[in-house]
């Protein structure tokens, strides 16, 4: 097997089998669009068609019935069920399977008899049992034929050349995109009853083909690596000048410096908008998590998709995909209600998960919205100190919004009983831990009988962030701008303890204060003129001690490495304008110091 043929293969059915999924959703929700019929025929059919070449069988076996299948019904021979959809989608998944562990190098395994059986006797429009035996011979006896590429259908030279990225005289298809907007709504429901007639509005005219080329992420990151060298050292460039600009620097070399800092700051931007994609990817998968998980809990569940053009790092798009997954799930299977219970309560027996992207100023922000049953602070509490996970005087202490952060800690559940779904008390935490990885945060708004709301906000980019430099003692630090409400002077006055802890009245409330100069042993004693840095993490207010501010500075990232990586209070380190090493500080981390003898707030 051709290695650059197979890694061709592989680029190109990603994007398919991806696209496969939501548009096998989108089918029971407007089961008459024929041109969407037709994309997830097309699909099944070119990734049969590409693995036949390579002689992938077992690829070529699950498509070629999964073809069967919306071949009858786009010949009207069959019409679209619930249970149609159902098998279309675990068919899906089998070839995500398949793909998954050809990217890893290993051998796909063969879709289940059963799998092959049931799309083949729906194809067929008889029961499972009349066409066991026939549909186990067609799965392993016809797609030896279509090994060759002998179907009408396929043009060999085209796939070739789009296999190797040259133009193909027949392009083939490619899945349809979604629309920014309006908002896409995908409804699950628990009955396999015929799907309502399609509404769904006129397909708008195809894009014209954009000419690109794939380049491998390594040299992306390559690229961005040395750009981010070029900003250290742009950033040094403009410390000197600053340093010697009292001697009196020449116009020329103050003209070339501005000249290098305007033209860094565009190929910075430059080469970050190579690297954004889309959340669409992520958001992709959701429609059939949703449907699956609300079918399996006998739910009613509306999604809706917002944003889905929104851009970000691509590093950013990959590390999303879990926390998300969990978020989402939370939300179908704790807070949106049975049928039932939403009647009772007066609400329509469809819930609405709604999930959205926006970018708000340098962050990116993703919410989870739900209009189920909401979250009950007293029973959170309670479930806690049951499971013991809680101190009961921190309990006493904790107000609404301090209960529903509960969610997060390590071992916590609402369940009584283990499910596939939950009850195990991990997901949640894993979740704060992930976006706290990425220099994110995460809130909650939850009402009662309404709803819940899940806010998280991260950076553009994991490569390059807006920081403030600050610098305590000898050492210069960075913070994070995203996490900095304000910057004070110090005033003695309103700093005192409270249960041994350093708090600073803030107009005539106390929050939590940290000295950055003793927490990193600089000095031993809290200095009388200093400035004060009003922080907040998670929603959280606190106040971070330094002897002065810097400025607002650019920096890139570079993570510390074992044994630092897991160094509390700490996400990286940096090269400041004048070569020295700045160490990078985390939100998160410093307020889980901060409370350390905090149950709560040492796992929130």
């Amino acid at each position: 097997m051709d290695d650059e043929i197979l890694g061709d293969f592989l680029i190109e059915s990603e994007e398919l089998i991806t696209a496969l999924g939501q548009q096998v959703i989108d089918l029971e929700e407007s089961p008459d669009d024929t041109e969407l019929l037709n994309a997830v025929f097309r699909c099944f059919h070119t990734v049969k068609g590409g693995a036949g070449f390579l002689e992938l069988h077992t690829l070529v076996n699950l498509c070629h019935v999964a073809e069967d299948l919306c071949n009858g019904l786009r010949s009207k021979k069959l019409s679209l069920t619930a249970q149609m959809v159902d098998v279309l989608s675990a068919a899906v998944d089998q070839l995500q399977e398949q793909h998954a562990a050809l990217v890893a190098g290993d051998q796909p395994q063969a879709a289940s008899d059963e799998l092959l059986q049931r799309l083949a006797a729906l194809a067929c429009g008889t029961a499972v049992a009349e066409v066991a035996k026939e549909s186990t011979t067609e799965a392993t006896a016809k797609p030896a034929a279509t090994a060759t590429l002998a179907d009408d259908d396929i043009d060999l030279d085209a796939l070739l050349d789009q296999m190797h990225g040259l133009p193909a005289a027949v392009p083939v298809a490619a899945p349809i995109p979604a629309p920014a907007s309006p908002p896409r709504t995908v409804v699950a429901k628990d009955k396999p009853d015929a799907p309502p007639p399609s509404t769904a509005a006129p397909k708008a005219d195809k894009p014209a083909v954009e000419a690109s080329i794939r380049v491998d992420t390594a040299r992306l990151d390559v690229v961005m690596n040395m750009v981010g060298e070029l900003v250290l050292a742009r950033n040094q460039l403009k410390a000197v000048n600053k340093m010697h600009a009292a001697q009196g620097i020449p116009q020329e070399a103050v003209k070339v410096a501005a000249r290098i800092d305007r033209v860094t700051t565009e190929l910075q931007s430059a080469v970050m908008k190579i690297r954004m994609q889309a959340i669409r990817k992520v958001f992709a998968r959701f429609p059939k998590i949703v449907r699956d998980l609300a079918r399996s809990l006998g739910k009613d569940v509306r999604l809706v998709l917002e944003g889905e053009d929104t851009e970000l790092d691509k590093n950013l798009v990959e590390a999303l995909a879990d926390p998300l997954i969990h978020l989402v799930r939370n939300s179908v299977d704790h807070g949106i209600e049975s049928q039932q219970q939403r009647l009772d309560a007066g609400k329509p027996a469809q819930g609405t998960v709604t999930l959205s992207a926006s970018q708000e100023g340098d962050d990116i922000v993703i919410r989870i919205i739900d209009d189920g049953a909401g979250m009950d602070p007293n029973r959170l509490r309670a479930k806690a100190l049951e499971k013991g996970i809680l101190d009961p005087d921190v309990a006493a202490r904790m107000d609404s919004a301090d209960c529903c952060k509960i969610i997060f800690m390590p071992g916590f559940s609402t369940r009584d009983e283990v499910s596939d779904v939950s009850g195990r008390g991990v997901g949640m935490d894993v979740v704060k831990t992930r976006i706290d990885q990425l220099n994110g945060e995460i809130q909650i708004d939850s009402e009662l009988g309404v709803g819940t709301r899940m806010e998280l906000r991260l950076p553009l980019t994991l490569a390059i962030m807006a920081s403030l430099m600050v610098k305590s003692g000898q050492r210069i630090f960075c913070v994070p701008l995203s996490g900095v409400d304000d910057v004070l002077m110090f005033d003695p006055q309103r700093y005192s303890r409270v249960d041994g802890r350093q708090v600073y009245l803030l107009q005539d409330q106390p929050i939590p204060l940290l000295d950055l100069g003793r927490w990193c042993a600089q000095y031993s004693e809290t200095p009388k003129r200093a400035q004060l840095l009003l922080m907040r993490s998670a929603g959280e207010p606190f106040g971070l001690l330094v002897d002065s501010v810097i400025g607002r500075e650019e920096v890139v990232i570079k993570p510390l490495g074992p044994p630092l990586t897991d160094l509390l209070g700490f996400s990286g380190a940096t090269v400041t304008g004048d070569g020295r090493v700045a160490l990078i500080l985390d939100p998160a981390g410093l307020l889980k110091s901060m409370h350390k003898n905090s149950h709560l707030l040492n796992s929130v």
